[in-house]
């Protein structure tokens, strides 16, 4: 079964670590194996200032960045961004840090995944 989680920058920077709003921290983390099947972020209201995120596990930089126009489902069609879920270990700290904006403004990530 799919579930939701979220991420939100704070509106006052232009770079920074997202915050769950479900639990008011800097991480999300599941007893389970997760995988992470989609990502998606409607747009801010200007282009120029929607968020590219950067996922880091267990506090550090996968490498894996998403840009915003490829995550927007206004530009997708609402197609999938990932061909394959990217699976991530029980216990695991997962971060999304965000950068890439032209001026502060709050973006929501929502990170599609499943519990293994």
């Amino acid at each position: 079964m799919t579930k939701i989680m979220q991420f939100v920058t704070d509106g006052t920077a232009v770079a920074g670590v997202a915050t769950n709003p479900q639990t008011a921290l800097a991480f999300f983390q599941s007893p389970r194996r997760v995988a992470i099947v989609d990502l998606k972020q409607v747009s801010c209201g200007t282009v120029a200032n929607d968020a590219d995120w950067n996922l880091f596990v267990d506090y550090k930089d996968t490498g894996i960045v998403t840009i915003a126009e490829l995550i927007n489902p206004a530009t997708t069609g609402m197609k999938r961004v990932f061909t394959t879920p990217i699976t991530i270990h029980a216990g695991a700290i997962i971060q999304f840090h965000w950068q890439g904006q032209g001026a502060a403004a709050t973006n929501v990530l929502n990170v599609e995944y499943e519990e293994l």
